[in-house]
């Protein structure tokens, strides 16, 4: 069966304002609380790249998700991103708890006019567990 994988839209929330992450055991979750996601502007599609490795014995996930942006995005703290997919798949990276996602912003003034001059925003995750469908 095909998926469209790509990444087609994402939002974002304070880790202290997300309310409770509930595990449904079969790699979904539900979000407790009324949420008030903030939806980020972002040029479609964006990257998210998700991998594991087995270190110790114990299984990492790691996600990195790479998204541009017109306008900067006012660092608030530690963020849970929402991903939604072409398919309509919902992600959710990160959570309320440690581990918490690291965000990092990075504006390029471009030699060329015709170059890019976007903000390039990339997130990264690493967690014992891989990223949760919202259901």
């Amino acid at each position: 069966m095909n998926q469209l994988k790509n990444v087609v839209a994402v939002s974002r929330v304070l880790a202290s304002e997300l309310g409770q992450v509930i595990s449904n055991g079969d790699g979904t979750c539900t979000v407790s609380g009324n949420v008030a996601w903030e939806a980020l502007d972002i040029r479609v599609p964006a990257k998210l790249t998700i991998n594991n490795k087995v270190e110790n014995k114990s299984v990492t996930w790691a996600a990195q998700l790479v998204f541009y942006v017109c306008d900067f995005i006012q660092l608030q703290g530690h963020c849970v991103y929402r991903v939604t997919l072409a398919d309509g798949t919902v992600l959710l990276m990160g959570t309320e708890e440690r581990p918490y996602t690291i965000t990092t912003y990075t504006v390029t003034y471009p030699e060329n006019m015709g170059d890019s001059q976007l903000m390039e925003v990339k997130v990264e995750y690493r967690s014992a567990s891989k990223l949760l469908i919202i259901g």
